[in-house]
């Protein structure tokens, strides 16, 4: 994996490899974000993927969660999209580079090529000793070509298509939405509330901010040791948070389960009507029964809800 012999090559990093996967297969895995998912980045990454806009001017938006704990944000914007033929992106986030990934069909198999171009040499030098960019898009491409080969195609349930992907859950809680908010934004409330029946929480954290972590540790007999984890997308207090979350058996890498939820609340009143938009945007195989079982998850634990908000309001009034 090298430059390609002109007068860039000492500041890019080129790949190419014929994929043993016709070319409408390569490109659905490469602009769909269902798909893309499960493959990008070097081994042992998993992503949470907010927007993937594949046209010119659309923009790409994820976060990379790393095998080290540590979550990478990425924020790119489409040059040009040439359906089965090319795509062009500018990476804005640090490092800066413009990446240009061309198709080109071989009878059933695809000849795909990978250049990533960077401002200058002592960047790319940068990149390659600290952050090791060849090796991870070597990984990279390997990770797509297993993924290609039908071993990762497992991991996606029929039921993650369009029509069923998405629950909506409305509840009328006892207590002000002001109350109802903090439960879902002050740590030491959430721990008291969350999740369905039978599940206790214990360690709970929370960076309440557009782009901060939370996390919450869930224990039960039946899954000791559950994290739940996500991103804060947007706040708006009293009335709006969106958020992602993440189930991972003892802190594993890899979720069964990723959602984005949309929390909306509205004055009833005193009261608060609660509606939850909850959207899979990554389902395995292996957690089916999870996603079987979500709707009635989530209505339970807005029961527990209702339950210890009005419970609090009634002790501060006496």
């Amino acid at each position: 994996m090298q430059g390609k012999g002109n007068d860039t090559m000492d500041r890019e990093i080129f790949i190419s490899r014929l994929l043993n996967a016709p070319i409408h297969l390569v490109w659905e895995v490469w602009t769909n974000p269902n798909h893309i998912k499960n493959w990008w980045g070097p081994n042992g990454f998993t992503n949470t993927i907010y927007v993937m806009d594949v046209r010119q001017d659309g923009v790409w938006d994820l976060t990379m969660h790393g095998p080290d704990g540590k979550d990478y944000k990425n924020k790119s914007v489409f040059k040009e999209v040439v359906k089965h033929k090319k795509l062009i992106y500018e990476h804005m986030t640090s490092p800066h580079f413009v990446a240009t990934i061309t198709f080109d069909a071989r009878g059933d198999k695809t000849f795909l090529q990978w250049n990533m171009l960077f401002d200058s040499s002592e960047q790319f030098i940068q990149v390659a000793k600290v952050f090791k960019a060849d090796q991870g898009l070597k990984q990279n491409v390997e990770r797509l070509s297993t993924y290609l080969s039908g071993q990762s195609f497992t991991h996606f349930s029929k039921k993650t298509s369009a029509s069923i992907n998405k629950v909506v859950i409305t509840r009328l809680i006892d207590a002000p939405r002001e109350l109802v908010f903090q439960a879902f934004t002050d740590k030491e409330v959430m721990v008291q509330w969350w999740g369905p029946h039978g599940f206790t929480n214990s360690d709970c954290d929370m960076d309440v901010r557009p782009s901060g972590n939370w996390k919450i540790l869930m224990d039960s007999h039946v899954f000791p040791k559950l994290w739940c984890k996500g991103i804060f997308i947007e706040i708006e207090a009293p009335h709006k948070l969106v958020f992602t979350s993440r189930g991972l058996i003892d802190d594993a890498d890899q979720a069964g389960i990723e959602t984005l939820n949309t929390l909306l609340l509205e004055d009833e009143k005193g009261k608060t009507k609660l509606t939850m938009y909850i959207e899979v945007t990554s389902l395995m195989e292996e957690a089916t029964l999870a996603y079987e079982g979500m709707e009635e998850g989530w209505s339970q634990s807005f029961e527990k809800l209702n339950s210890y908000v009005s419970a609090h309001l009634k002790f501060e009034n006496n």
